[in-house]
C-alpha cells in the first residue's frame, strides 16, 4: 500500500504522489484531466479529485494520507461556502462531483475556472443543512425563520410517518403497512396476511433472521416490494434469498460486484438453499479470467455486473439469458444508475428474461430523481408504477445547461414541487426502507479502552535521529543555495511536506509495541481457549489491526516464535485466502487475524470474535470505525470490546489527538457518528500534528541560524 499526501488548502485540496514510469498508477493518472506530472520531482499531483478518483486510486492500491490537512476526507465530500457580501456566495466543491454542486445550486450558477468556484446567490444554498452554512447566513436564516436547524446524520433517520390502512385486507395492502416496520410488534395482522399467502420462514432455513428481516422478505414475496432499499449493514442479502425461497426460485442469478461473490455464495449455502431446493442443485461462481462452469439447471449462478457488462463477454450474457431464471438479484444496484451505461443496458436486457426481479441498494438516490429509472426498470417497476422512462422523468425532473469552464453540460434537476409525491409513490407501491436505528435497537454496544505500554526507546529515538539528519541536510543545502538559512515560515512549509519522515516515526512507534503486543496475544490465546476432545476451542479470538507492513510481518514472526495459531489479512492476501480466513474464523478454527486496517476493514464478517487489538491505528476515524464494525455488526451478540495500544514518547498520543479533532468535524458536519477515540483529553499532551517535524527542526533552524549570524550572513526575520 502507498500513500498519497493530501496537500492544498481547505477551498482547493491537492493529492501529491509518486508513481514510476510505466507502473499501472502512472498510466491511471496520465488519463486523468486534472492530474499534472513534475518531472524533476518525479511526482504526481492532482487538484480538485473526485470520490470517483479516490475510488480508482484506492483500488490501485493508494491510500489517502489526510494527517497534517486542517479536515477529514470525509468532511472535504461536503463543498465549502463563502459569503462574498451583496446576497452573493463562493462555493468550492472540493472533492465533490462540480455538476452535482451545479445541480444544487441551480440555474443561475456560473462556475470561475481561475478560482475553482462556483458563483451564485446566496439564497441558492438556504435549503442547505444548517451546518455547512458561514455564520453569517445561518444568523440570517435564523432571523429570518426563526429557528435554527439541525443537521442530523443519516442513520439517525426516523420511518417515514405514512397513514397505515386500518383494516388491510391483501397481501399489497399488508406490506404498504409492514414496509417501514421496525419489527412485528403491532404488525400481527400484517405478518398473518403475508405468511397466508407466501408461506413463513422454513424450518430448514438455515438462519434466524431479524423480525424486521422477516418482514422485508415477505413484502418482496407476497406484496410485490421488488426494491429492497434497506439502509447499508443491514443484511439484504439475507432477506433477499429468504424472499427467493418463498417465492418458490429454482433457477437464480445473482448480479453482484466482485468482492462480494464470495459472500453471496457463503450466504445461500449457510441458509441451506441449495440442498433444500434440488438433489442435484449446485452454486456455479462465474469468475473474471476463469473459465466458465457449466451453468447449473437448478441452483445459483452467480456473476458480477463488470463481467456482464464486457463486450467481449456477450456471450456469456446471452447464455445466462437463455436460463430464463425464475429469479434475478441484482445487489448494489445503484452501479447501474446511469441510464445509459453499458452494465445499465446489459442488466436492463438480462433482467427481462427474469420472471422474477430483485434490486438490492442501500443508495437507490443520492440526490436526484435521474437515479431511479435504470434502477425501477431492472426492477420491473418502471413501467407498471411510472408508465415509462419518459413520463417519469417528464413529471419529477427538468433539465437546462450548465456552463463550467469551457464545457457545457446539461444539467436534471428535480422538479421540486413533484418529489413528496414520488417518495409517496416509493413507499407505497416499491419498496422496502428502513434504518438502523429502527430496527436494530438490540445490537450489543461498543466499547473502548487503552493499554499503555512501556517500550524500549532505543529504535524510535533512532528513527528520529534518522529524521533530524534529513532536517539538517535540507538546510545546509538551502543555506548554500541562499546564502543565508531559510525563514522559519518556508521550513515549515517544508516540514509540512515530509510525509515520509512521520511514517517512519509512526512505523517505529509500531515496531516498537511488537514485544508487548506479542507477549499480550500470546497470553490471550492461553487464557480464552481450551481442549476439547483433543481440539482445541478458541473461545474468544482475537483480531489485531495495524497499518504498516513492516509492522505486521514483525507481529506475524514474534507469534512463529511463540508458537501462536494466527492467519494474516492483508494487500498480498488473495480473495480466496481471505474467506477461507474468514471462513475459518467464523469456524472458530482460528485464534487470532492480524489484519490491515486497509485491507480487511470492508466486506467481510468477522462475527465469531468480539474483541479487537490495534497495534496501529490510522490517521482517519472513518477507517477504523470500519474495522472495528468487522466485528460490530448484525450477528454479534457479545458487546465488542476494543482497545487501543498506545506508547508514551512515541506518536500514538499524537494519532490519538488527530483522531479527536477529525470526529469533531464529522460530528460538526453529519452530526454524531459514533466514532471514539482511545485517549481521553486529559491524556492529550502531546503537540498537534502538525507541529510533529517542527518540533524536531527547530532547534536545527536556531543552531545554524546561530552559526550564520557568527559568519555575519543575513539570518531572515
Amino acid at each position: 500500500m502507498r500513500y498519497a499526501v493530501l496537500t492544498g488548502t481547505r477551498e482547493l485540496p491537492r493529492l501529491k504522489l509518486a508513481a514510476a514510469p510505466g507502473s499501472r498508477l502512472h498510466e491511471l493518472l496520465q488519463g486523468m484531466r486534472n492530474a499534472t506530472l513534475h518531472e524533476d520531482l518525479g511526482t504526481w499531483s492532482l487538484d480538485a479529485p473526485t470520490g470517483a478518483q479516490l475510488a480508482e486510486l484506492f483500488n490501485a492500491g493508494v491510500a489517502i494520507d489526510a494527517f497534517d490537512f486542517p479536515e477529514t476526507l470525509s468532511s472535504l465530500h461536503q463543498p465549502i461556502i463563502h459569503d462574498i457580501g451583496r446576497g452573493r456566495i463562493e462555493v468550492y466543491p472540493r472533492l465533490a462531483d462540480p455538476t452535482d454542486v451545479a445541480f444544487d445550486l441551480g440555474e443561475e450558477a456560473t462556475f470561475d475556472t481561475r478560482r475553482g468556484a462556483f458563483l451564485a446567490p446566496a439564497g441558492a444554498v438556504s435549503d442547505w443543512p444548517i451546518g455547512m452554512l458561514p455564520a453569517t447566513l445561518r444568523a440570517a436564516q435564523k432571523e429570518s425563520t426563526g429557528s435554527t436547524r439541525v443537521l442530523e446524520a443519516p442513520e439517525a433517520e426516523t420511518a417515514p410517518e405514512i397513514a397505515r390502512i386500518p383494516n388491510p385486507t391483501t397481501p399489497e395492502e399488508a406490506a404498504y403497512n409492514a414496509s417501514v416496520a421496525p419489527g412485528i410488534e403491532g404488525y400481527e395482522r400484517e405478518i398473518d396476511i403475508l405468511t397466508a399467502a407466501v408461506g413463513d420462514v422454513p424450518d430448514w432455513f438455515g438462519m434466524d433472521p431479524y423480525p424486521y428481516q422477516r418482514i422485508g422478505a415477505l413484502c418482496i414475496a407476497a406484496g410485490g416490494r421488488r426494491l429492497l432499499a434497506d439502509a447499508p449493514g443491514l443484511g439484504k442479502s439475507v432477506q433477499a434469498i429468504l424472499a427467493g425461497v418463498l417465492l418458490g426460485a429454482r433457477r437464480w442469478i445473482v448480479v453482484c460486484p466482485p468482492v462480494a461473490q464470495s459472500n453471496w455464495a457463503a450466504e445461500i449455502e449457510r441458509c441451506r438453499v441449495p440442498e433444500n431446493l434440488h438433489p442435484e442443485a449446485g452454486i456455479a461462481v462465474i469468475r473474471p479470467g476463469r473459465k466458465v462452469p457449466e451453468l447449473p439447471r437448478t441452483g445459483m449462478v452467480i456473476v458480477t455486473d463488470s463481467l456482464l457488462a464486457a463486450p467481449s463477454r456477450r456471450r456469456l450474457l446471452e447464455d445466462l439469458q437463455a436460463q430464463s431464471a425464475d429469479l434475478l438479484i441484482y445487489d448494489e444496484a445503484h452501479r447501474a444508475k446511469n441510464w445509459e451505461s453499458q452494465r445499465a443496458r446489459t442488466m436492463r436486457e438480462l433482467a427481462v428474461t427474469a420472471k422474477d426481479r430483485l434490486v438490492l441498494t442501500g443508495t437507490p438516490m443520492m440526490s436526484n430523481p435521474a437515479d431511479l429509472p435504470s434502477i425501477l426498470a431492472i426492477a420491473g417497476r418502471l413501467k407498471s408504477t411510472f408508465s415509462s422512462r419518459t413520463a417519469f422523468m417528464g413529471r419529477y425532473t427538468r433539465s437546462y445547461d450548465i456552463h463550467v469552464g469551457n464545457q457545457t453540460i446539461q444539467k436534471i434537476i428535480p422538479a421540486k414541487k413533484h418529489l413528496g409525491e414520488l417518495g409517496d409513490t416509493l413507499r407505497e407501491k416499491v419498496w422496502v426502507r428502513r434504518t438502523k436505528d429502527q430496527v436494530l435497537p438490540d445490537l450489543p454496544e461498543k466499547t473502548h479502552s487503552t493499554m499503555i505500554v512501556d517500550v524500549p526507546p532505543t529504535e524510535y529515538r533512532k528513527a528520529a535521529r534518522e529524521v533530524r539528519e534529513k532536517i539538517a541536510d535540507y538546510l545546509r543545502e538551502r543555506t548554500r543555495e541562499l546564502g543565508a538559512p531559510p525563514s522559519e515560515k518556508e521550513l515549515r512549509a517544508w516540514c509540512s511536506d515530509q510525509m515520509g519522515c512521520v511514517s517512519q516515526l509512526r512505523r517505529a512507534a509500531g515496531l516498537a509495541k511488537i514485544p508487548a503486543a506479542a507477549e499480550h496475544v500470546a497470553e490471550w490465546v492461553e487464557s480464552t481457549s481450551h481442549e476439547e476432545d483433543g481440539t482445541t476451542v478458541y473461545d474468544r479470538p482475537l483480531i489485531v489491526w495495524g497499518i504498516h507492513q513492516v509492522v505486521m510481518d514483525a507481529l506475524d514472526e514474534h507469534l512463529d516464535k511463540l508458537g501462536v495459531p494466527h492467519a494474516v489479512i492483508n494487500g498480498k492476501t488473495s480473495m480466496a485466502q481471505r474467506d477461507r480466513i474468514k471462513d475459518d474464523y467464523q469456524a472458530g478454527k482460528i485464534a487470532v487475524i492480524l489484519a490491515n486496517i486497509v485491507a480487511a476493514g470492508v466486506a467481510i464478517t468477522l462475527t465469531r470474535g468480539s474483541d479487537a487489538l490495534f497495534v496501529e491505528t490510522e490517521w482517519l476515524p472513518d477507517l477504523i470505525s470500519q474495522a472495528e464494525d468487522r466485528q460490530h455488526r448484525i450477528g454479534q451478540k457479545r458487546t465488542v470490546m476494543v482497545t487501543t495500544m498506545v506508547a508514551p514518547g512515541t506518536l500514538d498520543h499524537t494519532i490519538q489527538r488527530v483522531l479527536r479533532k477529525n470526529i469533531e468535524v464529522l460530528d460538526a458536519v453529519i452530526g454524531g457518528t459514533g466514532h471514539r477515540v482511545a485517549v481521553h483529553d486529559q491524556d492529550m499532551n502531546s503537540l498537534a500534528i502538525g507541529d510533529v517535524m517542527w518540533e524536531l527542526a527547530e532547534p536545527l533552524l536556531r543552531k545554524c541560524e546561530k552559526a550564520a549570524a557568527r559568519r555575519g550572513e543575513l539570518v531572515p526575520a
